[in-house]
């Protein structure tokens, strides 16, 4: 019995801490991707899919001057600039074991999107955007 109860708690465990993971991981890919708040060299094929990055290479639709172009906005508000400077991701949770909801606030935009991600190897990447919806505008 006190084996079954240890399995139990150490697979809790565990999920706990991929959850973490999987927050941290959105958290910096926010930061560093999508509002671009460091200036960093982005590499979009070690955090997204090719399913992933094939929809944002289809939906970029200006002339694209050096390689591969993605339509990042799709991860934030359809907005260009806002009444506030911020742009930050304001909470994680997760749905189920791959879904995510993250509510960010773009500029004074805020808005909840739904990711799903999955393993490639031992990396997590973005695999879908399940939907993307402003509320409060």
């Amino acid at each position: 019995m006190l084996t079954f109860i240890c399995l139990i708690f150490s697979t809790l465990s565990l999920c706990i801490q991929n959850t973490n993971k999987d927050a941290e991981f959105i958290s910096v890919f926010y930061d560093d991707y999508v509002f671009r708040n460091k200036h960093i060299v982005h590499e979009w094929d070690k955090v997204c899919s090719e399913k992933m990055l094939k929809f944002l290479s289809e939906k970029y639709n200006y002339d694209c001057e050096t390689g591969n172009c993605y339509a990042t906005w799709y991860f934030r508000s359809e907005y260009q600039d806002g009444p506030e400077d911020k742009q930050e991701v304001e909470e994680i949770k997760q749905i189920s074991n791959d879904l995510y909801e993250v509510y960010y606030n773009d500029m004074g935009h805020k808005g909840v999107i739904i990711l799903k991600l999955k393993t490639i190897g031992a990396q997590r990447v973005i695999d879908e955007i399940i939907s993307n919806k402003m509320y409060n505008h």
